[in-house]
């Protein structure tokens, strides 16, 4: 019959709409990024699986019960609360490195976006935050760091001038003799091209033998 038929419908188009909302749910919860939403007080309105298993808690114990900034670092609270406030006035924010705390005191490093969700009169009702973890990349950022400022250290006891340019001809690295000879300390000297740094007629002097050194050659010469 008619009714027969429509029931019918109804029910393989409800089983449609409840398997596309079960592989919608399966994609925001098992997303290889953390996905949270936060009201204008910071408590949390919704979170990913993801973003649970990182941090170590339960769904039940965060959302409407507790607020994202009590999960930062506490010297970055401040940045986390003005990033709330800059969502609110503004829609949306750039992406900013910021630092979680497992709940083993462990550190977690994400990289935060977000945007807002408003009703039909434009009003703020929650936050639309992706958190991508960059824990090892923070991690492998600050060892070289450590490395740079060791090497630095070394160099810039050695009685002779130091410095490495790219094959740009960018300043990447200069011990604290070469930085003396160009009038200048090391930090100032990186990044710039070395015909910010050389005397011009020395830069152009000396271009040739530059040129030839990056097709493998070798030189010695001596300057002032």
């Amino acid at each position: 019959s008619r009714v027969a038929q429509r029931t019918q419908e109804l029910a393989q188009a409800n089983q449609g709409i409840s398997e596309a909302l079960h592989q919608a749910s399966q994609l925001y919860n098992h997303a290889p990024c953390g996905y949270h939403s936060i009201d204008a007080q910071g408590l949390f309105v919704r979170v990913n699986q993801t973003e649970l298993n990182w941090l170590g808690h339960e769904r039940e114990a965060l959302v409407g019960q507790r607020g994202f900034s009590e999960f930062v670092r506490p010297d970055q609270v401040s940045t986390a609360n003005e990033l709330l406030q800059q969502l609110i006035r503004l829609g949306s924010t750039a992406p900013t490195e910021i630092c979680l705390l497992r709940r083993d005191g462990s550190e977690l490093w994400v990289l935060l976006s977000g945007t807002v969700v408003t009703d039909k009169q434009g009003r703020f009702l929650h936050t639309n935050n992706t958190v991508v973890d960059i824990t090892a990349r923070h991690a492998a950022e600050v060892a070289l760091a450590a490395q740079r400022n060791f090497l630095q250290t070394i160099t810039n006891s050695v009685p002779v001038q130091l410095a490495y340019y790219d094959r740009q001809l960018v300043c990447r690295f200069a011990n604290a003799a070469y930085a003396r000879w160009s009038n200048g300390p090391s930090a100032g000297l990186l990044g710039r091209h070395l015909s910010e740094i050389a005397h011009p007629d020395n830069y152009a002097e000396g271009l040739p033998l530059v040129e030839s050194v990056l097709q493998g050659q070798s030189h010695r010469f001596e300057g002032e």
